[in-house]
């Protein structure tokens, strides 16, 4: 029996891969008194056991939450799989992805290691198609429903004064769930991977995305002057460039023949004219690099931030490659007091509907209020309209370099984000320990960039130890969610690189965390992106089922035969769509 609790995601799969499950389902049903049946399927993020679950069983507690299984505790899972089997040996035939069953094969692995007496064998019984091939089936179910939303928003302008205005009520939710299905269908077209930097000021975000692309092209303040967004991504003809809107008025700046020159004619308008030309001073002044010019000019429109909105700065980013690419939104402050900056970060969240979300915390503003603009926006995030996945998203300790003992360090694995009624228990989730000061400087050195020295304190930050010191290599403190397997994979990834290389700077770049995080934002792009889109997918459609349940429950005491027709259309609507 299916447990209630996942019912509707699963049936929601079923669908979608009728063949697979109605080619397992005689074999599913069959005698399991020895056996423990598993089906799990990243996207949905549920794990699910043909067999019933008793609420003291110890899987059950995996079926009450949301489950992402590169993320948990391997041995804890395993024992509760054995837990249901008197045998010695206890088969567990799985339903999965190829890749997340060699995942979970790791963990059944290393469990069996550690036992003497239990012992677990793992078979894929039936693999579902992986994430590219899922993809064009949920976007196929998603145009389904949008089609139907459309048919069926007519037939509500029933001819009752009532009907009518529970139309109108309902109207605006109804076109946004569909503008809202279509935006994640399209976004499935294209190989782009948001990463949305956030986190307090100063905590260090502008730093680490510099870090990222090996130039310093955004300032830093310790001061939240600014409420702009700066979205980064590569030139899409190999030409740097920078957009943004003055007043509304765009202008566009391009790379050309050593200097960033305006493409867009001089406005009329004041402030834009003061705006033009100060940056054209400022270049006339700055013969240097790509990337100093470019710092200079985003600078200006920083401490114009009042006039200034829609930046978008192209300019290559390393992580690239041909599959994917990415596009980074560094956004403002999350400790910010301004009404404005608040706007502007709820604005960016709800932008990110299949991005990862980077958040940058520091050791000595992890617990109070600090993140509490971050913290109610994903504590409310239903209703603000974002689908940031937190599940999938990456914590980033920065500034471990101002911590005096690594058992210091170790120790904020404990801590945790929280406000009323909500909170983010760090060892729980992707946790990557970075001086992303430390990151940049060696970056920048390997690339021959030009340090600032009147921004960073080099000689005492960067200079003090060798990058082979064991106590500062911050990679060693990382931690995978739950996962044990999973920690042991990427510190011992980290430890792999750092013995290949003799130059210090490529050292720094491994011992600092920036390899080790650059490695785990490379490793989502290429494995989890596609399972995150078809999330966002899923979670509209689910969005859209409950708007609609709405307008019914408040209908359901009329007698008019037209809204009879579209509660019976609408049920067998869902149950197609989730069975």
């Amino acid at each position: 029996m299916v447990v209630t609790d996942n019912k509707k995601y699963f049936k929601f799969y079923n669908k979608l891969h009728d063949n697979d499950w109605e080619l397992n389902k005689e074999y599913m049903m069959s005698n399991t008194m020895n056996k423990v049946i598993i089906r799990y399927h990243p996207a949905v993020k549920k794990i699910e056991f043909p067999d019933h679950i008793d609420n003291d069983d110890k899987l059950y507690g995996y079926l009450r939450e949301e489950f992402v299984l590169q993320q948990a505790d391997g041995e804890q899972l395993c024992e509760a799989i054995v837990s249901l089997v008197s045998n010695r040996e206890v088969q567990v035939d799985v339903t999965t992805t190829k890749e997340d069953f060699k995942d979970f094969e790791g963990m059944v692995e290393k469990y069996n290691n550690s036992q003497e007496e239990r012992q677990i064998c793992a078979t894929l019984v039936a693999e579902l198609p992986d994430m590219h091939s899922l993809y064009k089936n949920v976007v196929e179910y998603g145009k389904q429903i949008v089609n139907y939303i459309e048919n069926n928003k007519i037939k509500l302008s029933a001819k009752t004064n009532f009907v009518k205005t529970i139309e109108e009520e309902f109207s605006k939710e109804i076109d946004y769930n569909i503008k809202k299905i279509n935006k994640d269908i399209e976004s499935m077209e294209d190989n782009n991977v948001n990463l949305c930097v956030t986190g307090a000021y100063s905590a260090g975000k502008s730093v680490l995305i510099n870090a990222i692309l090996g130039h310093e092209i955004l300032p830093h303040a310790i001061e939240s002057k600014t409420a702009n967004i700066f979205k980064i991504k590569s030139p899409d003809d190999g030409t740097e460039a920078l957009h943004f809107d003055v007043d509304k008025i765009p202008q566009i700046l391009s790379w050309k023949d050593d200097k960033f020159r305006f493409v867009t004619k001089k406005p009329t308008h004041e402030k834009a004219r003061d705006i033009y030309d100060e940056i054209t001073n400022s270049l006339e002044k700055n013969t240097c690099e790509s990337y100093q010019q470019l710092f200079s000019i985003i600078d200006i429109l920083n401490n114009n931030s009042e006039h200034t909105s829609n930046i978008l700065i192209e300019f290559p980013i390393p992580l690239d490659t041909d599959a994917f690419k990415f596009t980074i939104f560094d956004t403002p402050g999350t400790d910010s007091d301004y009404s404005e900056h608040q706007d502007t970060l709820n604005k960016a969240l709800e932008e990110q509907t299949h991005s990862i979300m980077i958040f940058v915390v520091m050791p000595k503003k992890i617990e109070g209020s600090g993140n509490r603009i971050l913290l109610q926006c994903l504590k409310d995030k239903g209703k603000n309209k974002t689908n940031i996945d937190i599940d999938r998203s990456i914590f980033v300790m920065n500034q471990a370099d101002t911590v005096n003992t690594f058992s210091e360090l170790e120790e904020l694995r404990e801590k945790k984000l929280s406000i009323d009624g909500y909170s983010i228990e760090l060892k729980n989730q992707k946790l990557f320990f970075l001086s992303a000061l430390q990151g940049y400087i060696a970056k920048a050195k390997k690339n021959k960039s030009k340090i600032r020295e009147d921004a960073y304190d080099i000689g005492i930050r960067y200079n003090p130890y060798e990058p082979n010191e064991e106590k500062r290599q911050y990679f060693r403190c990382n931690r995978y969610g739950a996962s044990k397997i999973r920690t042991q994979e990427v510190i011992q990834k980290s430890e792999t690189e750092l013995s290949h290389h003799t130059e210090k700077e490529d050292k720094m770049i491994v011992s600092s965390g920036l390899y080790a995080l650059e490695s785990e934002i490379q490793n989502y792009g290429e494995k989890y992106a596609i399972a995150v889109r078809a999330y966002s997918i899923i979670t509209s459609v689910e969005s859209f089922l409950k708007t609609l349940d709405t307008i019914l429950n408040t209908l359901e005491n009329k007698s008019e035969e037209e809204l009879k027709k579209i509660t019976k259309d609408i049920e067998s609507k869902s149950d197609d769509i989730l069975s």
